[in-house]
């Protein structure tokens, strides 16, 4: 079963090389390579494709040039385990329409880096497939691939379509994806929970109008509204940690009913809630900031 394999590369990402490197060395090898990117990529055996689209309207050129039954997506700063392809091809030969992998953290050092990974290995431990990183092809084509006005969680959106007209998306468990791109502490939590809400605020939400973290966003800023009262009572201030605590309490409930098939030691379990939090909080800031850009 020949596969294509789609890279899409903006300007100046310093890790495709590595990525590229990690689909030549699969032990399934891909019928043809397609990196679609910002600027010319100089390596051979390659086709590249220079084009300044975002990143679903890259998708799709990319995989309008495949000339496989099966494309592949690679994220331009992953390093791919050598049996990622065989491993999404053994889930189409079961009878997938679509195929999402096994996402984990490249070499993980700091704390907030190694707890991304065990939230990742929570989260595959009792998973549910919404979106995917293969397809095949007509699926892509019945489906008119990806939404070019969505640039974040545009694979969510193409998910929802998938599954809405009766596909079936499997977990190809082992085949693993290692991303070079998680954040390495919770600044950098912060700075990506904003740009995911500021981008989405008048794209994928505005397509999905009902996910839309509205109710939470008026909560958040009541709590800005409210917040010079802590420096005028005592019971001001301990409010104000109540309301934190409880909400930090909920992330922490959320991930002990998670548990079911992958146990997390305490302190992952308090680092991931901590994180979980703050992506909470800031996509929100974040949402807020990009409705009153007004998709500018």
């Amino acid at each position: 079963m020949g596969v294509s394999v789609v890279i899409v590369a903006k300007k100046g990402e310093k890790y495709v090389y590595d990525c590229i490197d990690s689909i030549k060395a699969q032990s399934t090898k891909a019928s043809e390579t397609i990196v679609v990117s910002q600027e010319k990529i100089n390596v051979n055996g390659i086709k590249n494709v220079v084009s300044k689209a975002n990143r679903s309207k890259a998708r799709n050129i990319g995989w309008k040039k495949a000339k496989s039954k099966i494309v592949l997506f690679a994220e331009a700063d992953s390093i791919f385990g050598k049996n990622w392809i065989n491993n999404i091809v053994s889930e189409f030969k079961k009878g997938a329409d679509a195929v999402i992998d096994r996402r984990a953290v490249y070499k993980p050092k700091t704390f907030i880096q190694k707890c991304g990974d065990e939230f990742f290995s929570l989260r595959y431990s009792d998973y549910k497939p919404f979106c995917a990183q293969a397809y095949k092809k007509n699926v892509l084509e019945d489906t008119k691939g990806f939404d070019e006005k969505i640039e974040y969680s545009e694979d969510t959106d193409l998910g929802t379509r998938i599954l809405k007209k009766g596909y079936k998306i499997n977990l190809a468990e082992k085949a693993f994806q290692f991303h070079k791109g998680e954040p390495k502490s919770l600044m950098g939590v912060m700075k990506r929970s904003i740009t995911f809400g500021k981008e989405k605020a008048n794209t994928y939400f505005k397509k999905y109008p009902k996910q839309a973290p509205v109710f939470d966003s008026m909560m958040i800023i009541l709590w800005f509204l409210l917040l010079p009262l802590v420096f005028v009572t005592l019971w001001s201030l301990v409010l104000f940690f109540l309301i934190d605590l409880m909400l930090f309490t909920i992330f922490i409930a959320k991930l002990l009913r998670q548990q079911k098939h992958y146990k997390l030691k305490m302190r992952y379990l308090v680092g991931i809630a901590t994180m979980n939090y703050f992506k909470w909080f800031f996509t929100r800031i974040g949402f807020m900031y990009g409705k009153l850009r007004g998709g500018r």
